[in-house]
């Protein structure tokens, strides 16, 4: 029997594994398992066991702290495997880095950023995934110039800056949605942040230093597409097949 991943179709063959690969000698048997993405509402996703061990192993070797920052304290288990089963569902990606802690450089972003973005965006596009960009008003050049070198130029670059008079929320529900506040029709499937600022309760943008990024952070509050896509989630819990839900992962 073969899954598919749209909910709404499920099929049965008659052929088995030899006619189908015929030369090409089948993936070593593996069970399948039920890996829950989400409680409330609940969402699972069979995966097997082989690949669920081989991303678990994964997520102990990046644990590793290095540095003594205590890094650890941060770490959720299955959190990659849950990342990556929503990519892996998902048709349409929106990629966003950016931490500008470096604010007297050119581009100040922190150096990680942009090496994460570039390999994850050149995994989606092998998958097939239809894959976009989120820029900060300060970083534009320097991503659209690390788009055209290193990604052929095959992913749009969006810029978020909300235009003056214009609410925060109100430019985030434009940009996420076709239909705007009445967030029926979202553009994405996926919102995904690598190393990006997200403000305090108080509205700030801090660094592990506590510096206070507001300054050049204001301009293009991207977090506020997480915020909305995030509310989305929760209040369409039940209308929407997961292909169609904005879920974010911070990876």
């Amino acid at each position: 029997m073969a899954f598919t991943d749209d909910m709404e179709s499920l099929f049965c063959i008659d052929s088995t594994i030899g006619k189908i690969t015929g030369n090409v000698p089948p993936c070593q048997e593996s069970k399948v398992q039920v890996v829950a993405i989400k409680e409330e509402p609940f969402i699972a996703s069979l995966l097997s066991e082989n690949a669920l061990k081989g991303i678990r192993s994964l997520e102990f070797e990046i644990q590793e702290d290095v540095g003594k920052r205590g890094i650890e304290k941060l770490h959720i288990p299955d959190e990659l495997v849950k990342a990556a089963l929503v990519l892996s569902h998902s048709k349409t990606v929106a990629v966003h880095f950016g931490f500008p802690c470096n604010t007297n450089a050119k581009y100040p972003d922190e150096v990680d950023g942009p090496p994460g973005f570039l390999a994850i965006c050149k995994a989606l596009l092998a998958l097939g995934k239809m894959v976009s960009c989120i820029a900060s008003s300060y970083q534009v050049d320097l991503v659209r110039e690390l788009v055209i070198k290193f990604l052929d130029d095959r992913i749009p670059v969006l810029e978020f800056k909300p235009e003056k008079g214009k609410g925060v929320k109100t430019a985030a529900e434009e940009f996420l949605f076709f239909d705007g506040a009445n967030a029926l029709n979202p553009k994405f499937d996926t919102l995904v942040a690598i190393e990006a600022t997200s403000r305090t309760r108080e509205g700030a943008y801090m660094t592990m230093k506590g510096r206070n990024l507001i300054d050049i952070c204001k301009d293009s509050p991207v977090d506020e597409l997480f915020i909305q896509g995030n509310s989305f989630f929760y209040t369409c819990e039940g209308r929407y097949p997961l292909k169609y839900l904005p879920m974010h992962s911070r990876y």
